[in-house]
């Protein structure tokens, strides 16, 4: 592991310049570690057979981890990051989409389903909810809507709440989302 520096380097504006583009390369470097241990979880995610590839629980504790870790960083801000990592990673294991239903302020509302689930994937609006828990339960895609449609719709589980910057729900995630009871470590 490389050496920790709490300290500028010496020598300068340059040298610091270098070391910023140093560890930028360790970051990115990291980065695509990760995906690729993402898609390494697919097979042991194959159990739970006609459920989406996303573990709301790991994710969520995940993100606590780590916002209970930082330091520095401002707790919104590792959320951001970790939430596009989470969302690539995903995408990485198997292709999964958005389907988003809203009576009003749909580019807002997009905006805030973006930032909870990753800017990677494909969104596809429609107009009412049964057609988008219809598409949720045939094809690999997470409903998001609106009007808070109760804990499940038929097979669909209602796995998330979407959250504006000041914390109020502005949305409700639901998909094929297998219950987590695997043992910590396994997914």
């Amino acid at each position: 592991m490389a050496e920790r520096r709490d300290r500028p380097p010496e020598g300068g504006l340059i040298a610091m310049r270098q070391a910023i583009d140093a560890i930028d390369d360790q970051i990115l470097d990291l980065l695509e570690r990760r995906i690729l241990l993402s898609q390494g979880t697919v097979a042991a995610k194959q159990a739970s057979t006609g459920s989406l590839h996303i573990r709301p629980e790991r994710e969520a504790a995940i993100l606590e981890r780590l916002i209970r870790r930082a330091r520095v960083l401002d707790a919104e801000v590792v959320q951001i990051i970790w939430r596009e990592l989470m969302g690539q990673g995903r995408q990485a294991q198997s292709p999964l989409g958005l389907v988003l239903c809203a009576a009003k302020d749909h580019e807002r509302f997009e905006l805030h389903v973006r930032s909870h689930f990753g800017c990677t994937a494909p969104v596809t609006w429609v107009s009412d909810s049964a057609t988008a828990f219809e598409r949720a339960r045939t094809e690999p895609v997470i409903a998001v809507v609106q009007e808070d449609p109760g804990t499940a719709v038929g097979e669909l589980r209602r796995f998330d709440a979407v959250e504006d910057r000041a914390g109020n729900i502005v949305g409700y995630a639901l998909g094929r989302v297998a219950s987590e009871t695997a043992a910590p470590g396994e997914d």
